[in-house]
């Protein structure tokens, strides 16, 4: 039993700490102060983090009529205490509670929250000193929440002072790109932005992003990509999947220009809210026309919560894989996680590539000896920071399938690589599942 709360963290704008779901949005953990006295530290030891260690250690939700609701529980995954560990996986940061659209689903509320709804730059690089004095290692800032970052009016100082105080951390943003990309982030640079354009057509688009701009959406990604600063960022599209933007006629003309804006990833996303997609879903997602190979699927956590995660029968580390081929030596292959979720969806994920960098051309994946479909590549960084010298950052693949019956325990994963120059390779490690 686990969630994300003891690896991550998200501050509102007026710095209290809060579960970043639906659901327990109404839990307040704590608040960051701007004082030199202010320690993180002493946040993750009060009496509500404790509550939450408490409560996972012994197989119970920490709030059990919340955490049933909430897209983030997962009854099946292992407890894990990062922060325990001094780790923090991500800070999720909301800058700003103003927005300049008025999206459908959006649960705003900003008159019910309380002020200031724009957040105070010397409380953001307390947090930031804080952490680094408690000696946490920070892997990933967000920017995003309820409001749009970018509506904050200094945004690029947020940016600015990540850079100097944790320059190791990743930045990345979460916006409806209805920006000036150069203006917004003057002389700054991120890692990975995200950007909500659901539709390719102003009358699909608008029906959701009320008040929103698709044109300025597409400019602002394409911006991005042709921008001058030292570093670009990946930009990641991100497309929701309604009743009114699912033909298949918006959706190829929407690979073709996620292409020719030179984006670096599609994301057509399944949702649980009004006007979801009756054409496609999490369990059809296989029969999306696809034209392009930077497509990915993604559904929200709700749809997917785990329920069981799958352990490697001889070994605690789930990159103990074995090879049935002596040409695997020039291989690397590593399965990183193995779970099923509670409307029976097995995902298997993790990263491959040529030992001197290239991708791999395929990956089929059996379960005992069954055949279940074939991964779908994607962006790993941790991948190329880890092996900089074979500058591939797109070594990450995933499979999520619908079984029809329960797998044994322990199954046998096998996962059958084809190379570049037509060479198959398996690899195989047994899983436990309970």
């Amino acid at each position: 039993m686990n969630c994300r709360i003891l690896s991550s963290l998200y501050i509102r704008a007026n710095g209290e700490i809060v579960c970043d779901c639906d659901a327990g949005k109404g839990i307040s953990l704590g608040k960051v102060f701007s004082t030199d006295e202010w320690s993180i530290s002493d946040i993750f030891d009060n009496e509500k983090y404790q509550h939450i260690r408490k409560s996972f250690s012994m197989g119970i939700p920490p709030w059990k009529d919340i955490c049933i609701n909430c897209g983030l529980f997962n009854s099946g995954e292992l407890f894990v205490d990062n922060l325990k560990n001094k780790q923090i996986k991500n800070i999720q940061i909301e800058t700003s509670l103003k927005c300049n659209l008025s999206c459908g689903g959006c649960r705003l509320g900003i008159n019910q929250r309380p002020l200031p709804h724009l957040m105070n730059l010397k409380i953001y690089e307390r947090l930031l000193k804080s952490c680094v004095e408690s000696g946490f290692k920070v892997e990933n800032i967000e920017f995003c929440g309820n409001g749009e970052p970018l509506s904050h009016p200094n945004f690029s100082e947020f940016v600015r002072l990540a850079h100097s105080i944790i320059p190791e951390a990743k930045q990345t943003l979460v916006t409806n790109g209805n920006w000036d990309y150069n203006k917004s982030l003057k002389d700054q640079y991120l890692d990975v932005i995200y950007v909500s354009c659901d539709g390719l057509y102003q009358s699909s688009y608008e029906k959701y992003r009320v008040n929103g701009s698709v044109s300025q959406a597409l400019k602002f990604m394409a911006d991005v990509k042709s921008s001058k600063k030292p570093k670009l960022p990946i930009v990641i599209w991100k497309y929701i999947l309604f009743d009114y933007n699912d033909s298949d006629e918006e959706l190829i003309s929407a690979q073709k220009k996620a292409v020719e804006i030179a984006v670096d990833k599609l994301m057509f996303v399944f949702t649980h809210t009004p006007h979801e997609s009756k054409r496609y879903n999490i369990e059809n997602s296989q029969e999306i026309p696809l034209v392009s190979p930077i497509v990915s699927n993604f559904s929200m956590e709700k749809l997917t919560r785990i329920t069981q995660v799958g352990k490697p029968l001889n070994s605690n580390d789930s990159r103990n894989i074995e090879s049935s081929n002596e040409i695997s030596r020039k291989t690397y292959c590593v399965i990183d996680d193995v779970h099923i979720s509670d409307n029976n969806f097995i995902t298997i994920q993790g990263w491959a590539m040529e030992k001197e960098g290239q991708s791999i051309k395929s990956i089929s994946i059996y379960c005992d000896d069954q055949f279940i479909g074939k991964a779908s590549f994607g962006l790993r960084e941790d991948v190329l920071r880890a092996y900089p010298e074979l500058k591939n950052d797109t070594s990450g693949f995933i499979l999520n399938h619908k079984l029809s019956k329960p797998l044994n325990s322990p199954t046998k994963i096998i996962l059958q690589l084809m190379t570049n120059e037509g060479i198959t390779e398996n690899f195989s490690v047994k899983y436990l599942f309970g």
